[in-house]
């Protein structure tokens, strides 16, 4: 072979991996996403419905909070039903019963706080706004 052929093989490897490698070391990952729906089970007058609360596609980490109430008066728990919501159907990740003190309807806030880390990882933090009792829950694996 040609010295020309042979200086010229040599350039285009070692510029393909130069390029390998600045690709390899200063790519950035890939963002982690929730790939299915994380709602809450209701149950109303119209019967069991599940209210979303991180959509799917929702970059992680993430965190989501809102206020419930109590539905009846003297009511004294709430139960929290979360679930992911996937093509293939709903699926339970937990149940949590809160003591609540017994009052008038719609009086007594729950605090439901969701934490989900870059592994897919939830956390949930409930705060009963009248007695300030704040407690936690989890991990639970999410898809």
């Amino acid at each position: 072979m040609n010295t020309n052929i042979i200086l010229t093989l040599t350039i285009i490897i070692l510029a393909s991996l130069a390029f390998l490698f600045r690709r390899t070391i200063f790519s950035q990952p890939e963002a982690a996403v929730l790939k299915s729906h994380l709602g809450i089970v209701a149950v109303d007058k119209n019967g069991q419905n599940i209210f979303i609360l991180v959509p799917a596609g929702t970059e992680l980490p993430n965190v989501y909070s809102n206020i419930f109430t109590n539905e009846s008066d003297g009511q004294n728990k709430v139960e929290i039903t979360l679930c992911q919501q996937h093509p293939e159907g709903i699926e339970i990740v937990t149940n949590i019963v809160e003591k609540i003190p017994p009052n008038e309807k719609s009086t007594v806030q729950v605090v439901v706080t969701l934490m989900i880390d870059k592994k897919k990882n939830l956390r949930v933090k409930t705060t009963i706004a009248d007695t300030a009792r704040v407690k936690e829950y989890g991990p639970f694996q999410l898809r």
